[in-house]
């Protein structure tokens, strides 16, 4: 399992409900779990989404981390995407799986 830690906040690769891949964010502070990370396939980018009734409160630097997090998501998956088309053109196997099959680096 894979995961990122910033100041605040760490994100962490789980397995969630969805096709795509899932993450969870927990504060640093104690554990608790925030929300999650998942595909939208109706708005075709990575969302968040907060924990069920557990009310948070996020400062700037949080919402920056998240929204670099999400931004770094989109663009693994563009990239991804443009491999697995280029592959498709030019009649060789893709390696590695899907569209969904990024590293968190």
């Amino acid at each position: 399992m894979e995961q990122k830690e910033y100041k605040h906040i760490t994100i962490y690769e789980t397995a969630g409900r969805h096709r795509s891949r899932t993450f969870e964010i927990s504060s640093n502070d104690d554990g608790t779990l925030l929300g999650n990370i998942y595909y939208l396939n109706t708005w075709r980018q990575y969302v968040f989404e907060p924990a069920l009734g557990y009310p948070t409160i996020w400062s700037e630097d949080c919402l920056r981390d998240l929204g670099d997090f999400l931004l770094f998501l989109k663009e693994e998956r563009a990239k991804r995407l443009k491999e697995i088309k280029e592959a498709e053109m030019n009649g060789a196997p893709v390696k590695g799986g899907d569209e969904n099959d990024i590293s968190l680096g």
